[in-house]
């Protein structure tokens, strides 16, 4: 070091030179190093990550097994790796994830999926969906068989025994068959499944000789022979059976330089006490059948629970309230807030590092989590715990979600898709929060905030019927609050609704309440809890052709959403208004952009790739869709967008008929459009209008009675731009530019109502 630093070999003492005068260093200039990552391939699941496998040791007979199964086997037979609880299944497969993912392999992806709190099928093709990003779609299983190609990609089924003895087990299974064409499908079980092209491997016991290398990895100490005798025989094979985790949990508790046969003693003595203090309840379960050393796993955890601080206890079990784990960081910030930093129970980084190094959670992609079996201990001790005890942890689970939610909906308009992201990998989390929001004596009012917040980003991630089948269950929630049953049957009818069941939730919506009768709403309701249920129900109305009466509703009442208001001004053909005073991209400003002739599609592009969530599959749609009416798409774009409800199944419809060649499906396409869209009445009558476009060339009598149609409806409507292209299409000239002025003329005293000097300052519309 001295020699390239100093560049002169005088610098070096105690050395021999020869060939001095041949020396030569050059010098090099200071700099900044560039560093160069490996491309491993597309992703690999964040539950999978290298820290946590640091400490694997054995199994090398089992990894190549399973390897060359999994390559010998790709994308034509499902590999099961089966095996008793604790012995290393998980740890074996991630291992291989890693092993491929570091080679290159399976470069369109690894992603996995723990089963353990799986429940039904629909939970079940959920997470399977989301691998093929299409939780949303109406139908995954058609969509897959239609749109998809066989992809380089791994799926991850662990601990799925559970799902064995759930009634849709076959359903289940029958889908791993169907995905299995198109991934490579590797499953870890405590029994073997029964595929008919299952090619299995049974994950043996670790030896003793593993089991001891694993002890000394993780407590490297000098041990005398009696000592090591009686750490193998009595405590590795006797006591802990030797299980991986078992050994990994108690080695990771022990101070040090302990005598083995005090370690042997102090074992035998807490697994006596841990048998009889609940074992049975935890693990007498059809499923648990074959935890052949459950006994010693169970010992385990509970050895080394028994010695938590009760920081580290309420940390432990706080975790069995969050199904998807917690974000570390969000964690620590959370317990810096005003309310929690002086808490007696302050989790800090302390208490985490130390749950992580006793190896009772795991830290994958920043999130803290449980194993399932070490989560079934945590719930079971939660649950012991009396109900004085358990409101600490409630109110302090709520008080964590809400801490979150708060924060996404600061950054939601500034950055959405950062927002429903960080949403999505909580979904879970905030849907156990509404079992326990009752117990809490917050009021009432505040619960139903914190649901009417949660609507907007389950709708963005597109779980709206997993939102709306939990919150059911709940309704107790809207009690003592005026009108509060009335926004919970409008708020259920807002999720079906989108969820496509248009007929029902509209019907329900009439006979409930109509635009007039929110005038009459009783006046000791809550101004906000009476704004939501105005603005759910609105919006429904305004979808189904009622943007006038919307209008009208809003100009008496000054109670309103400004984007709601916007998007209804769009439909009107209001246009001047939307450029002049809309900020946010949302895809209506880019409808109206292109019917000004304004449309810039580098514009719209950017807007698709970085402005929408995946998972947003209306506004996916939509965006889309404008491309289609530019002539800017292929099919096979159109082909891989996911349909959620009939109206995302009516606009693919249209969007495939304005590119259709062949004359008698393009019209078959345009027909199944219009029926699909019948509810969102804007988009039936453009529909009609494209159809129309076509048949003027095709078919005379049937263009005349589906003209009458749409422009009847235009006008019902108040659709002015469409009244505009009807009237374009029967004249003489090839074009004619929309004249907003002469069209709104019709209800200009009723807009002009918007901007009295009382709402200047909220929106402003056109002259």
């Amino acid at each position: 070091f001295k020699l390239f630093k100093k560049i002169e070999l005088d610098n070096l003492s105690n050395s021999i030179f020869y060939n001095r005068s041949s020396f030569f260093v050059t010098s090099v200039n200071k700099g900044k190093g560039l560093v160069k990552n490996k491309n491993y391939g597309n992703h690999i699941s964040n539950n999978i990550e290298k820290k946590n496998l640091i400490n694997f040791v054995g199994r090398k007979i089992d990894i190549t097994d399973i390897i060359r199964k999994i390559i010998v086997s790709r994308q034509d037979k499902i590999i099961t790796i089966k095996g008793s609880g604790g012995i290393g299944k998980t740890s074996t497969v991630k291992k291989i994830a890693l092993e491929f993912y570091e080679r290159g392999l399976f470069k369109d992806g690894i992603d996995f999926i723990d089963c353990e709190f799986v429940k039904d099928y629909k939970t079940f093709e959920k997470n399977i969906a989301r691998t093929f990003n299409l939780e949303g779609s109406i139908n995954f299983v058609e969509h897959i068989s239609n749109y998809e190609n066989k992809s380089d990609s791994l799926i991850i089924l662990d601990n799925f025994e559970p799902l064995l003895y759930l009634e849709d087990i076959e359903k289940m299974k029958n889908l791993i068959t169907f995905i299995s064409d198109y991934k490579t499908v590797i499953i870890t079980s405590r029994e073997w499944i029964g595929f008919e092209f299952e090619e299995m491997h049974e994950l043996r016991n670790f030896t003793s000789e593993e089991a001891e290398a694993l002890f000394e990895r993780l407590y490297p100490s000098m041990l005398k022979e009696d000592d090591r005798k009686i750490l193998k025989e009595d405590i590795l094979e006797k006591l802990l059976n030797n299980n991986p985790l078992a050994i990994k949990i108690v080695t990771q508790n022990l101070p040090k330089f302990i005598r083995m046969d005090a370690l042997r003693e102090e074992l035998k003595e807490d697994f006596f006490r841990a048998t009889n203090t609940g074992y049975i309840d935890i693990f007498d379960k059809k499923v648990d059948g074959n935890i052949e050393r459950s006994v010693s796993l169970y010992q385990s955890i509970y050895y080394s629970y028994k010695r938590l601080t009760s920081r580290e206890q309420l940390g432990f079990e706080l975790l069995s309230l969050f199904p998807n784990g917690i974000h570390m960081e969000s964690f620590k910030d959370f317990f810096k807030t005003d309310e929690f930093k002086t808490d007696t129970y302050k989790i800090t980084n302390k208490e985490i590092r130390s749950l992580e190094n006793k190896s009772l959670i795991e830290i994958n992609g920043g999130f803290i989590s449980l194993q399932s079996i070490i989560g079934r201990f945590a719930e079971f001790h939660f649950n012991k715990r009396s109900e004085e005890e358990k409101y600490k942890y409630y109110k302090r689970a709520y008080a964590f979600n809400l801490y979150l939610l708060e924060i996404l909906d600061e950054r939601y308009d500034e950055n959405r898709v950062e927002s429903l992201s960080v949403f999505d990998k909580n979904e879970d989390n905030f849907l156990k929060s509404l079992e326990y929001l009752e117990k809490l004596n917050y009021e009432n009012k505040e619960y139903i905030f914190y649901i009417e917040t949660l609507t907007k980003y389950y709708q963005g991630i597109g779980q709206l019927k997993k939102f709306r089948m939990q919150l059911t269950k709940f309704d107790k929630l809207f009690l003592g609050v005026t009108n509060g049953p009335l926004l919970r049957d409008i708020l259920i009818a807002y999720l079906k609704y989108y969820e496509g069941d248009f007929e029902a939730a509209f019907n329900f919506l009439i006979s409930e309440i109509s635009v007039e009768s929110l005038d009459n709403i009783e006046p000791d309701t809550d101004p906000i809890i009476k704004k939501i249920i105005s603005s759910y129900a609105l919006h429904l109305y305004a979808l189904e052709g009622y943007e006038y009466q919307v209008i009208e509703f809003y100009i008496k009442n000054g109670n309103y959403a400004r984007g709601q208001i916007y998007s209804m001004l769009f439909k009107l053909g209001a246009y001047k208004a939307v450029e002049e005073y809309t900020r946010k991209e949302e895809f209506f400003q880019f409808e109206v952009k292109l019917n000004t002739g304004k449309i810039n599609l580098e514009e719209l592009e950017s807007y698709i790739e970085a402005g929408i969530y995946n998972k947003q599959y209306i506004e996916l749609m939509q965006t889309n869709y404008i491309k289609t009416k530019l002539g800017m798409i292929n099919r096979e774009v159109i082909d891989k967008l996911v349909v959620t409800n009939p109206y995302t199944m009516g606009i693919k419809a249209l969007m495939l008929a304005l590119i259709e060649e062949d004359v008698t499906y393009k019209s078959t396409l345009f027909e199944n459009a219009i029926d699909k869209l019948t509810h969102i009445k804007y988009y039936y009558v453009e529909a009609i209008y494209f159809y129309c476009e076509f048949l003027k060339e095709k078919d005379l009598e049937q263009f005349t009675s589906w003209y009458n149609l749409g422009k009847g409806l235009s006008e019902k409507y108040h659709y002015y731009y469409h009244v505009h292209r009807f009237n374009t299409l029967i004249s003489e000239l090839d074009f004619i530019e929309y004249d907003e002025e002469i069209y709104l003329s019709l209800i200009k005293n009723e807009i002009n109502q918007l901007v009295d000097e009382n709402n200047k300052d909220k929106f402003v519309l056109v002259v």
